[in-house]
């Protein structure tokens, strides 16, 4: 039961640290001149507000939705800034194997839970995931509206 939940809070945080590197990105440059920031933003907003929940409910969905996504989600930003380490373009900060760890992490737990069957009380699964979807619903129709509109 606990491994679900440390689930869903390594996955919030791991979609809250690209959703804040996001901001940061966007306040420092001029605009946006890739869409590699922005699909991995959207889909750091897509697994904090449905796929960090959804293995609560469907075990196999949610657990492949999870884990595609956060692979997505490494893969098409966060990625660059361990390159730009690996090549000598940067000095080593431990924030470029945060997101690494992390995304690990969240696959091998998703998995794990899948695997051994572990389940949440269902009042348990509705507090956390309505929250979590509103906010997500918000921030994501927020952005898309004002960015795109």
């Amino acid at each position: 039961m606990f491994s679900r939940i440390l689930i869903y809070l390594l996955a919030a945080i791991f979609s809250a640290l690209v959703y804040l590197v996001f901001g940061a990105f966007m306040t420092a440059s001029a605009g946006l001149n890739a869409i590699t920031p922005l699909l991995s933003f959207l889909t750091a907003i897509l697994i904090f507000g449905l796929f960090s929940w959804l293995h609560f409910f469907y075990s196999l969905i949610g657990t492949w939705l999870l884990s595609i996504a956060a692979i997505f989600m490494y893969v098409t930003w966060p990625l660059y800034f361990l390159k730009t380490w690996l090549f000598g373009e940067s000095n080593f900060d431990a924030y470029s194997l945060i997101p690494l760890a992390l995304c690990i992490s969240i696959v091998a737990l998703a998995w794990y839970a899948h695997f051994k069957k572990l389940v949440l009380p269902k009042k348990v699964s509705f507090a956390i995931s309505i929250p979590s979807f509103l906010i997500a619903a918000y921030l994501g129709g927020y952005f898309v509206t004002h960015y795109f509109f």
